[in-house]
């Protein structure tokens, strides 16, 4: 029987010596890239890169991207090549990081920390709470055999309801406000938040940090913003328009107002055209979008 053949494998746009000794292990054969057929693609940004130099070798038909979430490389991903992720592998410390938070917040430790004198008793314990997590992924998997010990009543709100071990409840989005009340504690563990309303396009927004006000009127995206308005067919009265992608570092959303702003450096793209600019108010109500300084790229007018 011959010896298999290792697959010929680049790493770009960087790599690392723990990078090539992975490949390696795991019986591949590092190559220039003109004679690889695998690409590990180590930049977690900037995706239009990768479309470049896939476009530039199309000898590569698998592809490894970084870190477990791919959305940003959503618009790359083609069906002419396998791709994979690295999904799940966070999962282990995120879900452990969400339990000392969750601890954190119930013995009132950030307050108890920035003590000089005693003060009177607050917080309370964990045993026995009422926990609503938000996404039925990986993170929530580890997380709900950490709360086992402590007793929780916990209610997963995911996309499919289906049992889970370790949950009381599993509902659908649709049931979120009803699964809320009475909740001590909710974990927002998804990492894509689409937000639907009937006769409207989906609108999905990805980032590294997510943050829900407690009476659910704002929610702060921070760090890899990336927000998609899918497109919409045209009608009698609206002409066909999108999808629309805006990219940020920061993004402010009033889901009530339907109003989403930033006041960091933002990308608009379309496919009539791309604006950059400082600062950003988009009103989907109002059909508007006001930017407030540096703003420069170009928008092909409606037809």
């Amino acid at each position: 029987m011959s010896e298999p053949v290792p697959p010929p494998i680049t790493v770009q746009p960087r790599s690392a010596t723990w990078i090539d000794d992975a490949v390696a292990a795991g019986g591949g054969e590092l190559v220039a890239d003109e004679a690889a057929t695998g690409l590990i693609w180590t930049s977690p940004v900037h995706p239009e890169e990768l479309a470049a130099f896939l476009a530039d070798h199309p000898r590569i038909d698998w592809v490894q991207l970084p870190w477990a979430g791919v959305e940003p490389f959503r618009d790359v991903m083609t069906r002419d090549r396998t791709w994979s992720c690295a999904k799940g592998v966070y999962a282990d410390p995120v879900a452990e990081h969400a339990l000392a938070l969750l601890l954190a917040g119930f013995r009132n430790l950030p307050a108890y920390a920035r003590a000089q004198t005693w003060t009177a008793d607050q917080g309370r314990n964990l045993f026995g709470a009422r926990v609503v997590i938000l996404g039925g992924g990986g993170i929530a998997e580890v997380l709900i055999t950490l709360l086992a010990p402590f007793r929780c009543t916990v209610t997963v709100v995911r996309r499919t309801p289906v049992p889970m071990d370790g949950v009381d409840r599993v509902v659908a989005p649709s049931e979120l406000h009803d699964a809320l009340r009475g909740a001590d504690a909710l974990v927002l563990a998804l990492p894509l938040l689409a937000e639907t309303r009937q006769g409207k396009p989906p609108f999905r927004i990805t980032a590294d940090l997510a943050t829900l006000t407690a009476d659910r009127e704002n929610v702060y995206f921070k760090g890899n913003v990336r927000a998609v308005r899918e497109a919409t067919p045209a009608t009698a009265k609206e002409p066909a328009s999108g999808p629309l992608t805006i990219t940020t570092e920061f993004l402010h959303v009033l889901p009530s107002q339907e109003i989403v702003r930033t006041d960091k450096a933002v990308t608009i793209t379309d496919p009539r055209g791309i604006i950059n600019a400082t600062g950003m108010e988009a009103d989907s109500k109002a059909k508007t979008i006001k930017f407030k300084s540096g703003v420069r790229g170009h928008m092909e007018p409606r037809k």
